[in-house]
């Protein structure tokens, strides 16, 4: 998985936080914005438009996502929030 650029990090440390609602700030560089959107989608955010904000589903409605946005600045990766165990029937597994 490729090295998130040091200027995606700073935006998503610059971001709002708010329970699993991550809000950009203001970017007037549409690449930059573009570059976000990518690692919190692939971190497995969504974009809700009725909120105007990026919600990490798997997280709704507990988790924080501050967590995340953590672990995606720590390790300049995105990383997916950890789901838990998933049972399923032997058959499929």
């Amino acid at each position: 998985m490729p090295m998130i650029s040091k200027a995606v990090c700073q935006e998503l440390q610059l971001a709002a936080r708010d329970g699993p609602t991550v809000r950009l700030r203001e970017v007037r560089d549409v690449t930059l914005e573009g570059k976000v959107h990518r690692v919190l989608a692939r971190s497995g955010a969504t974009w809700s438009y009725s909120l105007r904000a990026y919600v990490f589903a798997d997280l709704y409605p507990y988790g924080q996502a501050a967590e995340v946005i953590h672990q995606i600045v720590a390790r300049q990766t995105a990383v997916r929030p950890d789901r838990g165990m998933v049972s399923c029937p032997a058959s499929i597994a």
